[in-house]
């Protein structure tokens, strides 16, 4: 058998073993479903209306090919092709939950910055007479942009019928932040039961500012360690293909070897203890 044709089926075998456990797993325990409607969650905070399903098959894709690009380096060498690309296709894994994630998080951050400006917005309308709902209908165009959106839905959702109060919980519940959770408390709580919203609405405007601050403070001094959690996972296996690249004859012969193969699946598993380990330490809950 010629060496093309067996790199081609090399890489329908992985992309099929991958697709139809995928589906395996759906049919038993909904896994992919669980995934897919994790994604839809994130991707929803982003506002990108995109199917998850589409981000899942990308991610397939993409750890196939890094696979069969591994795979390719190797030649003729099936065991050290093998290695290599499960080492290159478990980036293709990780890389589109990288990206939202870190959408996610810059947009939060955001919106977590817009909040205070909002609420003094907010508390001039109620000083003046206007209900919370109205304060909120009036100025929406004044809001800063994430905080447009948001309230937005808030509004809507008052629209189809829920109560200020619900619409404000699920502002709280789908932002996930503990600013948006106390203006949610607050906000129900006036409502309720009565009191000065526009004070405390300036009240919590400074509070959030303080937070925001130290929270700052906080990421600052924790960012090396979180840079060294992601350099110090990923640089081992970069470390594998860049050797690859550099001798050849040498990294193949042993990562054929029963050695090699023990010494990847060793690195492999301390890695992920490690990066879990580094990321327990560095994440501190605010």
């Amino acid at each position: 058998m010629s060496v093309p044709l067996l790199l081609v089926l090399v890489f329908i075998s992985v992309s099929a073993l991958t697709f139809y456990s995928t589906r395996l797993l759906t049919s038993k325990v909904s896994y992919e479903q669980l995934a897919a409607d994790k994604l839809q969650k994130d991707l929803s905070q982003i506002y990108a209306f995109v199917p998850p399903e589409n981000i899942i098959s990308l991610t397939i894709i993409l750890s196939s090919v890094l696979f069969l690009v591994g795979f390719l380096l190797a030649d003729t060498n099936v065991v050290a092709g093998i290695i290599l690309g499960l080492s290159m296709s478990a980036f293709g894994l990780f890389i589109p939950h990288m990206v939202t994630s870190y959408l996610i998080r810059k947009r939060l951050e955001k919106l977590n910055e817009e909040l205070p400006g909002t609420l003094e917005i907010l508390g001039s309308s109620l000083r003046a007479g206007l209900t919370l709902q109205q304060a909120i209908t009036r100025n929406i165009e004044r809001m800063p942009q994430m905080s447009a959106q948001e309230f937005n839905i808030v509004l809507y959702e008052c629209r189809l019928g829920k109560s200020l109060t619900e619409a404000m919980d699920n502002f709280a519940a789908r932002t996930g932040l503990m600013d948006v959770k106390l203006i949610a408390i607050a906000s129900e709580l006036a409502l309720k039961h009565g009191g000065n919203l526009a004070e405390t609405y300036h009240n919590l405007s400074k509070l959030i500012r303080e937070r925001d601050i130290f929270h700052k403070e906080v990421n600052a001094l924790t960012t090396e360690g979180k840079m060294q959690a992601v350099i110090m996972t990923i640089l081992p296996f970069a470390i594998i293909v860049l050797m690859t690249l550099i001798r050849r004859g040498e990294m193949l012969e042993f990562l054929a070897s029963p050695i090699g193969i023990s010494s990847v699946l060793l690195v492999f598993v301390m890695q992920v203890i490690a990066y879990i380990w580094i990321n327990k330490i560095v994440n501190i809950d605010i």
